[in-house]
């Protein structure tokens, strides 16, 4: 029987028992059992409501699994788009990278060889001036010719630092913290000496780190190329550079400091965003230090951050 013709049955005895009542049959027994059919039916309409309730949640449930199926047709194709767009987008910043990374190093072998083919020119027109006075004897000829070809071997080696500079890493090894930092600084110390920046490396001479040695390195030129920026921008007076190599612990810290004034506040966390610049026209140096906090972090298991001091920005390497 449904409930609902339980609840149709209980109305029609209790309807019988007010009839019984009204006739005078026991009619206290017979209220009594009215009240309880009253609160029999009560109870079934209660009953009926909660069993009602129950089959909407049912058919709430139902469809809740039934989204929840699809969604789970659906996630691993979405987690398979959302990863190909990620790669994409570090994709097209690496190769960004590589390109204002290739921008730099035209500079820089502009400024290393500027010097050198001046001195090449300026030979070249003593031995023509030579020749026409009639004074070009074997000697002095082979002597210029020698320093001639000595710079030239200078220029040449240039070209393999800065090859063995950019090539990648494939293997993690030891390396020792300053001589690498001094070595990538003379890879580009013509073009700060162009602009009268001093540079002063101290610390730890000793101090050895175990990582990709080159990455490390392309770090540290990024830093130094946007503090040589941010000097050249603000026009300082006298414009210098400090870096200091120390352990703490078990990190080697490396600090690269400026006099340049500093980081506006508010921007000394989105400077490491892709495309982000405080320079002008410098669209790549976002992009640069993107790249280089994702070398410490994710190559290196490092830290790189930035502050202001009293005189300008302070970059900390931790590895």
């Amino acid at each position: 029987m449904r409930r609902n013709e339980i609840i149709d049955q209980l109305a029609k005895l209790e309807h019988e028992l007010q009839c019984l009542a009204i006739d005078g049959e026991d009619s206290a027994r017979v209220r009594q059992a009215s009240d309880l059919l009253r609160q029999a039916r009560r109870v079934v309409g209660q009953a009926n409501e909660a069993l009602s309730q129950m089959k909407r949640a049912e058919e709430k449930l139902v469809d809740r699994q039934r989204q929840l199926e699809e969604l789970n047709r659906t996630l691993e194709q979405r987690v398979a788009e959302e990863t190909r767009k990620c790669r994409e987008k570090d994709y097209l910043l690496i190769q960004q990278s590589r390109q204002a990374e290739m921008g730099d190093m035209i500079n820089i072998i502009a400024h290393q060889w500027r010097q050198p083919l001046n001195v090449i020119g300026l030979y070249a027109q003593v031995l023509a001036e030579s020749s026409r006075n009639g004074h070009l004897d074997e000697a002095t000829l082979e002597n210029t010719v020698k320093q001639i070809l000595d710079i030239l071997m200078h220029m040449s080696q240039t070209i393999d630092d800065f090859r063995n500079f950019l090539k990648p890493d494939k293997e993690m090894r030891q390396f020792n913290v300053k001589e690498t930092i001094a070595r990538t600084y003379a890879l580009i110390s013509a073009s700060f000496r162009s602009q009268d920046i001093i540079v002063e490396i101290a610390g730890d001479d000793d101090l050895s780190l175990t990582g990709y040695a080159n990455e490390y390195a392309q770090v540290v030129m990024n830093i130094l190329n946007n503090a040589k920026d941010a000097l050249q921008d603000r026009n300082v007076e006298k414009p210098r550079i400090g870096i200091m190599i120390a352990r703490e612990g078990t990190r080697a810290v490396v600090t690269i400091s400026d006099n340049a004034g500093g980081i506006d506040d508010g921007l000394q966390e989105r400077i490491f965003e892709p495309y982000f610049t405080t320079g002008k026209d410098r669209t790549w140096s976002g992009i640069g230090l993107y790249m280089s906090r994702n070398i410490i972090e994710n190559s290196m298991q490092g830290c790189l951050t930035v502050r202001n001091t009293g005189a300008g920005a302070e970059f900390r390497i931790e590895v």
